[in-house]
């Protein structure tokens, strides 16, 4: 009898031994995984999104510049130079950390608290990727490589200012999107740096000059403010998944 009971007590005090080892390595996998995409938004993606809404209206001044330079019939040398002046920073919009803690299942054993923390701020980075590409394409629309002697065609100028406009809206969108990306990020309680933020401004305004804005000066945004009906739809999408 006693030596079933010190079995029994023995297996017990095993398998509370063993329990408590899963949930002190689940809460280090947890730390771990919250550091990594902690340092992923701080240093890699906050920054990219309060750059491009800090230039974008120095980008919206460039885009009026070529729409307005092909409907005053400057020569195709200037479309070109204007053009040329027209390069909105390429960005990744990294999720990796993101994605291998959910592969690990890190964000899953604290329950559903942790998951909505960093998917709430993940959830809008592949609608900035895919909006990035569209923008990308549009830039590849504006370069015009006949000879620079020859005049602008009518149907050029007519192509110079739809894909200015659209690249306007694309521009407003990124803004837009990256305003999300920062609101969202300071709920879930992650910021950049204030020595982060004034090395963006110094940089941005050193090439654009004063049409460079503070972000935080900004209105905050909420989720179902100011997206085109296409990037609404996609982040509805991506909350009902």
């Amino acid at each position: 009898m006693w030596e079933i009971l010190i079995v029994t007590v023995g297996v017990f005090i095993a398998l509370v031994v063993q329990q408590w080892s899963e949930n002190r390595g689940r809460k280090n996998d947890l730390r771990v995984a919250e550091q990594q995409m902690l340092l992923e938004m701080r240093e890699d993606n906050l920054p990219q999104a309060f750059a491009r809404v800090a230039m974008a209206s120095c980008l919206d001044d460039q885009l009026d510049a070529i729409a307005h330079g092909a409907d005053s019939a400057v020569s195709r040398a200037e479309i070109h130079r204007l053009v040329g002046e027209f390069e909105p920073p390429v960005r990744t919009w990294d999720s990796d950390a993101y994605d291998a803690a959910l592969s690990s299942g890190a964000l899953t054993h604290e329950g559903p608290q942790a998951l909505m923390r960093w998917a709430t701020i993940y959830r809008v980075l592949p609608i900035m990727r895919t909006a990035g590409v569209q923008e990308d394409q549009l830039i590849g629309d504006l370069a015009i490589l006949r000879d620079d002697r020859l005049p602008l065609t009518v149907d050029e100028r007519s192509g110079l200012v739809r894909t200015a406009n659209r690249l306007h809206r694309e521009n407003r969108n990124m803004s837009t999107i990256g305003q999300l990306v920062i609101g969202l990020s300071k709920t879930a309680g992650v910021e950049m740096r204030g020595a982060q933020k004034a090395a963006i401004l110094k940089d941005l305004r050193s090439a654009y000059g004063s049409c460079v804005r503070d972000p935080d000066a900004l209105p905050t945004l909420r989720e179902e403010q100011e997206l085109s009906l296409p990037e609404q739809e996609k982040l509805n999408l991506r909350k009902a998944r």
